[in-house]
């Protein structure tokens, strides 16, 4: 599986995920208050930044086998990701429909939220890393 579908798959699960927690919140919310406050987007933005702080990478890219850095190969700072992630729920949707052809021929490495902000993503190997 080439490194672009990787990457919609690994987002798919912990969009899954997100929404599943959220749902759980709302429905004690409503119980509770009975009002709903939680937010699929605000759930899977905590957990992605969590995750990647925590444990170097999601739930989902850890079942796919990829990984964030940043320029340096590293896991990225909370400032990266948070940068990241609403540029990718933003404008980077809209960049990349404009310039689909020239992330396609990147191989799925790179997406407008990388270019933004300084990150690659990676597949992992193995334990050892791989730049794709």
């Amino acid at each position: 599986m080439d490194l672009f579908k990787r990457r919609i798959a690994a987002h798919l699960i912990d969009s899954a995920i997100a929404t599943t927690i959220a749902w759980g919140m709302a429905r004690k919310c409503d119980r509770n208050s009975g009002r709903r406050e939680s937010s699929p987007a605000a759930v899977m933005w905590g957990l992605e930044l969590l995750q990647t702080k925590i444990a170097g990478q999601t739930l989902g890219q850890r079942i796919m086998k990829i990984k964030t850095v940043n320029e340096q190969g590293e896991t990225p700072s909370a400032y990266q990701l948070s940068k990241r992630m609403i540029y990718r729920d933003t404008v980077g949707q809209m960049v990349y429909l404009i310039k689909r052809r020239s992330y396609l021929e990147r191989g799925g490495a790179e997406f407008p939220h990388d270019v933004f902000t300084g990150t690659k993503v990676i597949r992992m190997n193995n334990k050892k890393t791989q730049a794709d």
